[in-house]
């Protein structure tokens, strides 16, 4: 190729094919075929969502309020912290849909004081047991189904970054702002966010 490859995404020349082809559906939609067996065009397609793939994640990772947390981390450790950070309000929502079956069973004449530690205890309880069985493959169903497109994209980092404030809270650190866009031009998040969590859960393959 002519261009200069990205150093933070030959590791792809090292996944087989067949595991390639959802990244190829994320970057080239409708165009994706032949593209999985290809991975420098892959490599170039990352590149082409605005910046650097360094550039792209530490966006994300601005946008989260991360920034101090993975200060010094290498970009596979900033992946799995986004991955990891974007899994929670993923596993809220999840319970939440619930909340119904929750509150079912509590008495009428206990305090709302009570009533609501209890919910809360029992949605901590269930976002606890469904990341034990929350695949990647199916985080990224998630992604591509409820926030694909880049408003609803905004909406999850936001819920994300609340998440963040809310565990700085309690570890006693000042949370990093939220950024309102990323420092690139014409942004895609939708593509970005999707392309930074299939690459991280890529990397286990060669790990």
């Amino acid at each position: 190729m002519s261009c200069t490859l990205d150093s933070n995404l030959v590791f792809l020349g090292e996944v087989e094919p067949d595991n390639l082809a959802y990244l190829a559906g994320i970057l080239f939609g409708g165009a994706a075929s032949g593209k999985a067996n290809d991975w420098q065009a892959l490599a170039s397609g990352v590149t082409r969502l605005g910046a650097s793939y360094q550039e792209l994640v530490d966006g994300v990772v601005e946008k989260v309020g991360l920034t101090a947390a993975v200060k010094g981390k290498d970009i596979a450790e900033k992946e799995q912290a986004v991955v990891e950070l974007l899994r929670r309000p993923i596993l809220r929502q999840m319970a939440i849909f619930d909340l119904d079956k929750m509150t079912a069973d509590i008495p009428e004449d206990m305090s709302d004081k009570d009533a609501n530690e209890l919910c809360s205890y029992r949605m901590s309880s269930k976002m606890e047991k469904d990341s034990k069985t929350f695949s990647m493959e199916e985080f990224q169903l998630v992604l591509k189904d409820a926030f694909g497109d880049d408003t609803r994209m905004e909406m999850l980092l936001q819920m994300a970054e609340s998440e963040q404030k809310q565990l700085g809270k309690k570890k006693g650190e000042l949370p990093e702002p939220f950024i309102p866009a990323l420092r690139m031009p014409d942004p895609n998040i939708g593509k970005i966010v999707q392309a930074v969590v299939e690459i991280a859960r890529l990397r286990k393959f060669v790990a």
